[in-house]
């Protein structure tokens, strides 16, 4: 659901079925209400996040937020050297994996090997083949498509990048290297089944 698109009723429907009465969905605010005596203002107001045990901002997806944070900064400061985005150099290796294996690679099948949302697909496409990146010819099979291929540029390019994407996630994830294995078998299993978020 869309929260800057719900419908109210929508919402309530929602926070019903998470256990959410309706006498707490339709109690007015009150900005002079004080905390009840002896309690403390976040256990009379957010009785439900006093009550947890650890603070959310430890919680699974809060971390993974914070530790994706950081590594799309070290991510983007290494590819810059190289006038690479980093969802310039997702797609550009996608197209140069995809072509690697032999088969001829439509701009859906980028999309879907980068789990990337299909518009920014084609303008960060568009922008590669401008730059001689990438290029596009015909689809051999498939009339209403164009092949996307990785060009002899694109391809240098992409091993220097990857070279130094690769010296790059070693330093960022060095102090828990003994447990990286088993969190990116982690990180492969979650959000399976989503699609692409669109900014």
């Amino acid at each position: 659901m869309n929260a800057l698109l719900a419908r109210p009723e929508d919402v309530r429907d929602v926070l019903a079925g998470q256990g959410i009465g309706h006498d707490l969905l339709t109690r007015e605010a009150s900005a002079s209400r004080l905390p009840e005596e002896g309690r403390l203002p976040s256990q009379t107001y957010a009785p439900f996040l006093a009550a947890k045990g650890e603070s959310p901002a430890d919680a699974p997806g809060a971390l993974l937020e914070r530790v994706a944070t950081l590594w799309l900064l070290q991510l983007r400061g290494a590819l810059a050297a190289l006038d690479l985005t980093p969802a310039q150099f997702r797609l550009l290796v996608a197209v140069g994996w995809l072509n690697s294996r032999g088969d001829s690679v439509r701009q859906s099948d980028v999309a879907l090997h980068a789990n990337a949302d299909p518009v920014m697909t084609s303008e960060v496409l568009r922008t590669l083949e401008s730059r001689g990146l990438v290029a596009r010819s015909p689809h051999p099979t498939d009339r209403r498509a164009k092949a996307i291929t990785i060009t002899e540029s694109g391809g240098v390019l992409v091993d220097r990048a990857i070279r130094l994407v690769d010296v790059t996630e070693a330093k960022f994830f060095e102090a828990g290297a003994s447990e990286f294995g088993p969190l990116a078998k982690a990180l492969k299993k979650g959000g399976r089944g989503t699609s692409p978020v669109t900014r």
